[in-house]
Parts: C-alpha cells; sequence; structure tokens
C-alpha cells in the first residue's frame, strides 16, 4: 500500500484524492495540504483525512511515501525538488515547470534520490488514444504524413496563467497535452515550430498583461517529417473540445469529438442537428485520470519505470518555449535554439 499526500486542494488536487479513495486500491490519500488552510481543512473533513499545516510538515511524515503535486505550475520545481530530496515519489500534473533549467534540475534530484516521477499526460492512458496508438503501431495507418491536435477549453485558467513569463501562456497550461501526444502518437520529436498567438476574445486581459493571447496555431515540422498543427483557443465556452486528425499513406485516423459520445442528438423542424458537447476535461477523460495514477502506483509498488516522465515533460516544455518564442519574433524556431 502507498500512502499519498495531495498537494493542492483546488479542482485538480480534489479530483485525484476523489480517484484514488475510490478507484485506486493499492493507494491510500493520508492527507491533503493547501496554502490556503481553510479550503485544505473543508476538502480534508469532506473526505476524513488529514489536514497538514504545510508542506514540510508533510516532507517530515515518514508515513508519506508519495505526493501528488497539483499546484501552480511555477511551484512545481521548488515542491517536486523539496519532496524528491526527502526521499518521497513525485506524481507532478502538467507542466513540468516555467524554465529548462528548472526541469533539468528536477531530473537530475530524482535520479540522484532514485524515487520515482511521472508527469500528469493523463491522454496516453485514455482508450481512445491508446487505441489509435495501437493502430499505428500495428503499421496498419502507414506512415504518418500529417498530424492535427486541437484542444480548446471552455474557461480561463485562474489569473497567474494568464502572464505568459510566469506560466508560460496557455500553450503550456492547456496544450501541454497536445505537445506530448503529437510526439508519443508519431514517435518522433518536434525538430521546428512556426507559432501564432493573438488575444481574438478577452481583450481586456491583454491591457495587463500584454504578452497574452487567448489563440493560437502552432505550425510544426517533426524529425521524422511529419508535419502538423496544434491549435489552442481559451476560452471557447461551448465546451471543452479535445480532437486529432492524423493522416497516414494507408488512411485516416481520428481521436476524440466535440460532442458528448453518450448525448441525445436531436433533429429540429428547422433542419438542425443538436447535440450536447463534453463540458470539462474531467468528464473527457475520466477514465485516464484514474490509469495515471494507477501507473504511478504500479511503478512505486513493482519498481518499474514511470511513464510518462521527466524526458517527456522536458520535450513537451521545449516546444512550448519555442513555440512562444516564434509568437515574439514573429519567425520559424528550431527546438535547438531553446535547448
Amino acid at each position: 500500500m502507498v500512502n499519498v499526500c495531495v498537494i493542492g486542494a483546488g479542482r485538480v488536487g480534489v479530483l485525484h484524492t476523489t480517484n484514488i479513495m475510490k478507484r485506486v486500491p493499492k493507494a491510500r490519500v493520508v492527507g491533503i495540504v493547501d496554502k490556503n488552510a481553510d479550503l485544505a481543512k473543508k476538502v480534508a473533513d469532506e473526505y476524513g483525512i488529514r489536514c497538514f499545516s504545510s508542506v514540510e510538515e508533510v516532507g517530515e511524515d515518514p508515513n508519506v511515501h508519495a505526493v501528488v503535486i497539483t499546484t501552480p505550475t511555477f511551484t512545481h520545481h521548488d515542491i517536486a525538488v523539496y519532496f524528491m530530496e526527502r526521499k518521497k515519489h513525485v506524481f507532478c500534473e502538467k507542466p513540468l515547470a516555467i524554465t529548462l533549467e528548472e526541469a533539468f534540475n528536477i531530473k537530475k534530484i530524482c535520479e540522484k534520490n532514485k524515487v520515482k516521477f511521472q508527469i500528469g499526460f493523463m491522454r496516453r492512458f485514455d482508450p481512445a488514444f491508446r487505441e489509435a496508438k495501437e493502430i499505428i503501431e500495428n503499421g496498419l495507418l502507414g506512415d504518418i504524413m500529417s498530424i492535427r491536435s486541437i484542444t480548446r477549453g471552455p474557461g480561463l485558467p485562474p489569473e497567474w496563467a494568464w502572464d505568459v513569463k510566469k506560466s508560460n501562456g496557455f500553450l503550456a497550461e492547456v496544450n501541454s497535452h497536445d505537445f506530448d501526444s503529437v510526439r508519443w502518437l508519431c514517435g518522433s520529436e518536434f525538430e521546428e515550430v512556426f507559432a501564432y498567438g493573438k488575444v481574438r476574445k478577452a481583450i481586456e486581459i491583454a491591457e495587463k498583461y500584454p504578452d497574452f493571447y487567448d489563440t493560437a496555431i502552432v505550425n510544426f515540422v517533426l524529425k521524422n517529417d511529419v508535419i502538423g498543427v496544434i491549435e489552442g483557443s481559451c476560452p471557447v465556452e461551448y465546451g471543452y473540445d479535445a480532437r486529432v486528425e492524423i493522416l497516414g499513406t494507408k488512411g485516416l485516423l481520428t481521436i476524440g469529438d466535440v460532442q458528448n459520445f453518450q448525448s441525445v442528438l436531436f433533429c429540429e423542424t428547422t433542419k438542425r442537428a443538436i447535440r450536447k458537447t463534453v463540458s470539462s476535461w474531467p468528464e473527457r477523460f475520466k477514465e485516464a485520470y484514474v490509469l495515471e495514477i494507477e501507473s504511478f502506483i504500479d511503478s512505486i509498488l513493482n519498481d518499474g519505470e514511470p511513464s510518462p516522465g521527466i524526458s517527456d515533460g522536458i520535450e513537451a516544455m521545449k516546444a512550448v518555449l519555442a513555440a512562444n518564442k516564434s509568437i515574439q519574433e514573429g519567425r520559424p524556431v528550431r527546438i535547438e535554439e531553446v535547448g
């Protein structure tokens, strides 16, 4: 049994707490901590777990074997390093960090202390994404020619994420999943990107944060010559939208749909077809969030190599940083330019 403490009592922290307690029998949530003590206490009382007063209190508790970090990105490095230096295993939500210097230090500390580290790219565990990966690996699609990955969020992320210098923008906060999925599905790394980022909806935010963008398109080429596009936008309000289209020499493969698979299709007399959209990421990737934590716990119990790991987080970060550099400088950027 792996005893886990959840770091962060927000929406994602509660999601992981619920999943572990209800769906992951090999793990046990022993506590939660948040800088908002009242929020942490509320969640702790609701779930009947301990409310830790600080990260340090968690780190000093030998009864805690692993932590799940769900705090803002700019805190990931310090929190992850703190726990790994105390020999505790770490599951960390994406993105990995803010800078590559931070990311490589996380990798160094992890290897030094011989602990497990997994990053929260849950799409790799989604049944539809896994089926697509199997089709590709079995050669049924042939050689991949191009790929298009879309993620659009219904609402804006928290204000700290609006500052690109503090968060790397929503290409990091939202579209990190796309960057990881593209390289995982195509089996190759990014070579060059050319990105456009504009403010098309949340105009008022740009007045306070000049580098902010709410709509972005990233054109890219991978090292295996696959070309593609990553598209993101927040907020779109119509629903949570995560889709992938892959063109191969033997056919076309699509993953996901803007519509809810279990919804009712209603055809009006005006000849309009209406179907409910997926409302949120917890709904769309419900099973994937459970499976990724199960995988992390199994890596601890079986001394396996967590996947996706730190290196996957680093490669996604490189592509995001290159895309932001491209937006700012208005030119193609090779990945080697950022690290």
